[in-house]
Formats: structure tokens, sequence, C-alpha cells
């Protein structure tokens, strides 16, 4: 069996937006800040997870907008970090994930608000317990 040719351009349209990389959109970012302006702010760290380029590239946008919106944030996009397998999301790592520093929430839900999801998780038993650690997975 066949496929008519607008189903034939459907299914690769649709594998398009799966593959296609990540960018914010000025509005994007726009919105972003103006979740996180006035709310309680501070360190965050943004790395990415997976080898590829464009986990980092994407990084650097969110850490961009990020910092527009008066966050200090330490950017870890060129390192590589090994052992964590992510794809097509984000983790929020903070110590205790029951007892998260309030930043944590506020970032999550500026994130949401630009439609992208970072699930909370405990982060290293060594880590401070005011740390927020954002990983970027591969698309």
């Amino acid at each position: 069996m066949s496929l008519s040719r607008s189903s034939r351009w459907s299914l690769f349209r649709r594998r398009y937006e799966r593959t296609k990389d990540r960018h914010l959109s000025p509005e994007q970012c726009d919105t972003l800040i103006s979740a996180l302006l006035g709310k309680p702010s501070g360190d965050v760290t943004v790395r990415c997870a997976g080898t590829g380029p464009e986990p980092r590239i994407f990084g650097r946008e969110l850490v961009a907008c990020l910092q527009k919106s008066g966050w200090r944030v330490n950017d870890r996009t060129a390192d590589i970090a090994l052992g964590l397998q992510l794809r097509g999301g984000s983790i929020l790592f903070v110590q205790d994930k029951n007892a998260p520093p309030p930043r944590a929430g506020v970032l999550q839900a500026g994130l949401r608000s630009i439609g992208m999801e970072a699930l909370g998780e405990n982060g290293e038993a060594s880590s401070n317990k005011d740390d927020v650690t954002l990983f970027i997975g591969e698309k």
C-alpha cells in the first residue's frame, strides 16, 4: 500500500519537526524574561547533556535570556556531561526536590511559560543545599 502525496508530506513535516534544532525566538525570550522579573532569582548553573552541538547552542540562547532577566548564570554549556543520558528534555537539579530553593520553582514556571518542561530531580549529595542546575538534553 502506498501513501498519498499529502500523507507523505505530512509524515515528512512531523519527522522534520522532531529533528530540527531548537532555538528561542525573540518572543519566547521576552516571555521568559517577563515570567522571571520581580520574582526570586539568583545563581543557576546551565549545563548540557550529550556530545552534539544542538543542546549547547540552545543552552547558550537560554543563558542569554536568563542573564537579561537578572539571573547570575554559571555558563557550563561548553562542558560535556558524560554519563547523563537526557534526550528531548531538561532536568532541574536541586539538592532536595522536596525542599528546593524558591528560585528553582520560579525558573521551572518560567521555562514552562515558553513551552519547555524541566523536571525537578535531586542532585548530587555533595552539592550545596542552595544549588540549582539546569541540564539541557539533546533534541
